[in-house]
């Protein structure tokens, strides 16, 4: 049986963007079996990934402290010491993945060019990778050099997991109306500023898509800390047929309530990559970020990005998000219409 540690604490897109590589390469080596570094906020979602034995936590900001950093660095050199690995996987690219992953027996497989010049001295064996292409695609090239295969099969689809599942199921049953026809997620929130659509814009995008969807009923999703989006939402238009349950669903709880709904708006975030594993049409709004290298990774999404001198300017603040403006609230409710009416086809 083959045994992997899989580099890769953070961020929830950066995780997702992984499983059809990891999916592929546990499915290459028959029986075999991964151990996943990574971030606790982050932990519920190798569940959705089979063949996941366990998750080695990777608690940076205990890591990060002086008065806590020498117990949390045995700890977890004590959870990477205790499997003989075979190979060891950085989907990171990091000094700080690469070295940590270093600590740990087998073979140490990372980029050719990483994101940090110093973690490849932390490689036994570099892939090199392609460039200008998708993050899911440079990481099935890593899986792919590793393996030496070029027939491997990087399809994936998360099963549904029982114990995320049924707290979402009682959580729609006490909050959605009996009479909603459709469900419709809305994502407001964003690590970045200037990934960040405002809330008013949410409300015009929601209040044009219910014009012409009778029935829908919208549920906002998201961490506690994005709940003071939602309720501008709500203060916008009260009108709307909506559920604020920002805060209420845990990550693998927030993925299965996506699983349950028929489309999601969002900025440039978790939930847009979820929904893009879980083949749900997304309608995402990009300013900053490349969508050809970060974006939905599915053929159900749209993407919506204003054409602007200053665009892709990879700012995390901005004084004027000449962006945030120039995208159409109409035009977003028309191009998910267009969104659903496609994936219905396909179906």
């Amino acid at each position: 049986m083959s045994q992997f540690l899989i580099l890769k604490p953070s961020s929830l897109g950066d995780v997702l963007h992984a499983f059809p590589a990891v999916s592929a390469l546990l499915r290459a080596y028959p029986g075999s079996v991964a151990d996943w570094l990574i971030a606790p906020q982050f932990a519920d979602l190798t569940a959705f990934l089979p063949g996941v034995r366990s998750n080695i936590l990777f608690e940076r900001k205990k890591l990060g402290r002086l008065s806590t950093f020498p117990s949390s660095f045995r700890q977890l050199l004590r959870s990477i010491r205790t499997q003989h690995y075979d190979a060891v996987l950085d989907f990171q690219g990091l000094s700080r993945s690469a070295f940590i992953g270093r600590c740990a027996s087998g073979l140490h497989v990372g980029p050719r060019h990483p994101r940090e010049f110093p973690a490849r001295l932390a490689y036994t064996k570099t892939i090199p990778l392609p460039e200008g292409v998708h993050a899911v695609e440079r990481n099935n090239a890593l899986v792919a050099g590793f393996t030496g295969r070029n027939d491997l099969d990087f399809s994936f689809r998360p099963p549904v997991v029982e114990r995320f599942a049924r707290p979402v199921r009682e959580l729609l049953s006490a909050t959605v109306p009996a009479g909603a026809s459709m469900l419709v997620a809305v994502a407001p929130g964003a690590r970045w500023e200037t990934k960040q659509w405002p809330p008013e814009f949410f409300a015009r995008v929601m209040r044009s898509f219910a014009e012409s969807h009778p029935g829908v009923h919208f549920l906002l999703a998201g961490a506690s800390g994005e709940k003071p989006l939602a309720d501008r939402i709500l203060q916008a238009d009260p009108g709307l047929s909506c559920s604020d349950l920002c805060g209420k669903t845990s990550v693998g709880e927030l993925v299965e309530l996506i699983r349950n709904v028929s489309l999601l708006f969002c900025n440039d975030s978790g939930p847009m990559h979820i929904a893009a594993m879980l083949s749900v049409p997304v309608v995402a709004f990009f300013g900053p970020t490349s969508p050809r290298l970060t974006g939905p990774y599915s053929q159900k999404s749209a993407v919506l990005q204003p054409s602007l001198p200053c665009i892709f300017c990879l700012k995390r603040y901005c004084t004027h998000c000449r962006c945030h403006a120039a995208v159409d609230a109409d035009d977003a409710a028309s191009r998910a219409t267009a969104l659903l009416a496609a994936a219905q086809k396909t179906v």
